[in-house]
């Protein structure tokens, strides 16, 4: 026991025996707070100079000697004070059941004229908060309550509290934290003798016995009602308790627990649970034993990731029949000891989780981490684990979109910056990437057409993008490719570029003579237009100076009106990763083209292939890329295979008359030139060349298809 609280006992012992041989146990009065300070008021008898008195003394936890507040009427019965901050107010009982109501603003000097409450009451119970005040009293069977709104200058009438067929007895009164008078009481069947306790606004029925039910106390800790008793059986007298923690709306089971003594009152005195007893005239408090609530299980998935736009939801799953507070703790993940949110909700007993919902602008952009704990108004349970929320209030976006209008359709290609990330375009669904790329295409409609690209992320943020394009079919449109867009080149190597012409109503004047613009210069490079399949192709070199990474390109014609029509296109510059296809060397002396096909599948003999140049002239020396020949006249066949396979190689003219044949016998790879001369070694004459190239591996066969033009 501390050494405050025997000290006080010693005082109290001292003052019972020899002081107040006449005191009577059952007016005392324990008045305490949660910090520990304890109070005890008792009626006391004395007698001085040959007359009878009486007087209610008081002796706080700590103090010497016990102190008079008031020396009263020797009629008086019973009594209950409020006493805080020098105001004391009393409420009296005398031996003819008169309630009498009086009280004091300086600490018990001086205190008003006595007013009468009731003429007929017994047992009364008072109860204040701020100016206001209430007393219930016992009256023939029933209760009556009272009210005063300034400090009990006035008392409103009694309101009666009845209930049929019952005896009602034992008032106790308290304001809640909402301002709310709290009646709670005893009531006996006339008929069946059955005890019940009920509490008043709202009515409810509380417990139930057949037991007597006895010296019972109403009191408020914090947010904590707490009904205890005491209740006779066979075995002797047993005390109970019982919790609200939602203002009297709702309480749990009744618990039972041994105080040392006769409790007058159960609370948290200095942070403790427990109960002040007062046997054997001494005061004592007897710490109750808790049982820890069962811990709840966080339902929220982790990682979340939210935004603070809507309200967010953070769930856990309980099993617990007992009201329990649940608390939520939000810290940021650099100060985790330092929650900058906390809220506490009360669910009803039947839910299977509880779940808490935080106002849109609670949480600023960041990573946080959150937990959940289980209170029962005693004890309070081991914390959840830690689990991350995530806030982005960051819309995602594209950090490149392009459009590629090609033959009556346009291709959308581009990347998002933020990952995962969800796509639809024109409510079309699209697949992203691991980076958050995509390619999409399109029919394209004559007229206008618009596109709604719908970005979204994990954290529900929504990003809305438009696009048009017109699109006139009778239009002339020019696609150009440079390998595709996965082909990676050498800066200052010759390429084969091919354009494709959709002119169907002759408009481009020049589509053999088009304007190149490469990075750094502009030419007018030697090209040669098929009108037949609308194909434009020739080899260009490209620019040394061009630095790696993508490039940007175009083809310039001009209309008969004179306006000039532009294709733009891209080509990569420098070595393609390992991993998605390493691009070949197809050395013939210094230079080099690289080529970087996709990843051969099992079935495929080619790793790569090309032919060039193209359009060439048999009477011209090769560019020095493709210089394989003797005399440095002609063009090459370059291929590379998975595994040796058997090449054979024919051309044939526009008339389908084969001219040239070549084959190869178990080649790996290889430069196989031809210098533009027929089977019987003449020059073969201006004009378009088919060819076919195949390689044959037994069962495993592949062809590739073309066409050379040969210009003098």
């Amino acid at each position: 026991m501390p050494v405050m609280l025997v000290r006080v006992s010693i005082i109290l012992t001292f003052c019972f025996f020899v002081c107040f041989p006449c005191y009577a146990a059952d007016t005392t009065k324990i008045v305490f707070d949660d910090l520990g300070n304890i109070s005890a008021y008792w009626l006391a008898v004395i007698t001085s100079e040959g007359i009878t008195k009486k007087q209610i003394n008081s002796l706080t936890a700590g103090a010497v000697l016990s102190q008079p507040i008031l020396e009263i009427s020797r009629e008086v019965v019973d009594f209950d004070l409020y006493r805080d901050n020098g105001i004391i107010a009393l409420v009296t009982e005398t031996n003819n059941h008169r309630l009498f109501f009086t009280s004091s603003n300086n600490n018990g000097w001086r205190f008003s004229l006595p007013q009468m409450l009731n003429q007929n009451g017994q047992n009364p119970r008072l109860a204040c908060q701020a100016n206001r005040l209430a007393v219930a009293w016992e009256k023939s069977g029933s209760l009556e309550l009272c009210q005063s709104g300034n400090n009990g200058s006035i008392f409103e009438p009694p309101l009666a509290l009845q209930i049929t067929g019952e005896i009602i007895t034992l008032p106790q009164v308290l304001f809640d934290n909402n301002h709310a008078v709290k009646v709670v009481f005893v009531s006996q069947h006339k008929i069946t003798g059955q005890y019940s306790i009920w509490q008043e606004n709202p009515r409810q029925l509380i417990y139930r016995s057949y037991d007597k039910i006895d010296d019972l106390h109403f009191h408020l800790s914090h947010d904590l009602l707490i009904i205890t008793w005491q209740e006779q059986n066979f075995s002797g007298w047993h005390n109970y308790y019982c919790l609200s923690l939602d203002q009297g709306l709702t309480y749990g089971n009744p618990q039972t627990f041994n105080p040392d003594g006769k409790p007058r009152a159960v609370g948290f005195p200095g942070g403790r649970f427990a109960a002040i007893t007062f046997d054997n005239n001494q005061l004592k408090v007897s710490e109750i034993p808790t049982i820890n609530p069962p811990a709840p299980l966080p339902a929220t998935p982790t990682p979340l990731v939210t935004n603070n736009k809507n309200p967010l939801l953070l769930s856990c799953s309980i099993n617990n029949n007992e009201p329990t507070f649940y608390q939520l703790s939000i810290a940021p993940q650099a100060k985790l000891n330092q929650p900058l949110f906390s809220q506490t909700q009360l669910p009803p007993f039947t839910n299977s989780n509880v779940t808490f919902t935080l106002s849109p602008e609670t949480l600023a952009e960041g990573k946080y981490y959150w937990q959940v704990s289980a209170n029962n108004g005693t004890a309070q349970s081991p914390a959840t684990e830690r689990r991350s929320l995530i806030i982005d209030n960051t819309a995602p976006n594209f950090s490149a979109l392009e459009a590629e209008r090609q033959f009556g359709q346009v291709i959308f290609r581009g990347c998002i910056n933020s990952s995962p990330a969800w796509l639809a375009i024109n409510n079309q669904a699209q697949n992203l990437t691991d980076g958050g790329t995509f390619t999409a295409t399109f029919e394209l409609t004559a007229g206008l057409n618009n596109w709604l690209f719908r970005i979204s992320d994990e954290a529900g943020n929504l990003q809305l993008i438009s696009r048009e394009v017109y699109y006139d079919p009778a239009s002339p449109e020019v696609v150009v490719t440079l390998g595709d867009n996965q082909s990676w080149f050498k800066a200052g190597a010759a390429v084969l570029l091919q354009a494709i012409i959709h002119d169907p109503k002759n408009i481009i004047e020049d589509k053999e003579s088009p304007l190149l613009t490469l990075p750094g210069e502009k030419s007018e490079p030697f090209l040669v237009y098929d009108e037949e399949t609308g194909t434009l192709s020739g080899f260009i070199t490209l620019p040394k100076t061009l630095p790696n990474g993508k490039q940007s390109a175009s083809l310039t014609f001009h209309r008969q009106n004179g306006d000039a029509l532009v294709s733009s296109f891209t080509f990569n510059i420098g070595v393609a990763a390992e991993t998605s296809g390493v691009a070949r060397d197809m050395t013939a002396s210094a230079e080099t083209i690289f080529l970087a096909p996709p990843p051969p599948a099992p079935e495929n003999l080619l790793i790569s292939f090309a032919a060039g140049p193209n359009p060439f002239s048999p009477a011209r020396e090769l560019p020095r890329a493709f210089s394989a020949t003797a005399d440095n006249k002609g063009m090459v066949f370059a291929y590379s295979l998975i595994q040796p396979a058997d090449i054979k190689i024919r051309i044939y003219d526009i008339t389908g008359t084969l001219i040239w044949v070549k084959e190869i016998n178990g080649a790996s790879s290889g430069f196989t030139p031809w210098s533009g001369t027929d089977q019987a070694g003449q020059i073969a004459a201006n004009g378009i060349y088919p060819y076919f190239f195949t390689a044959n591996n037994g069962g495993q066969k592949e062809t590739r298809r073309g066409k050379i033009v040969i210009y003098q």
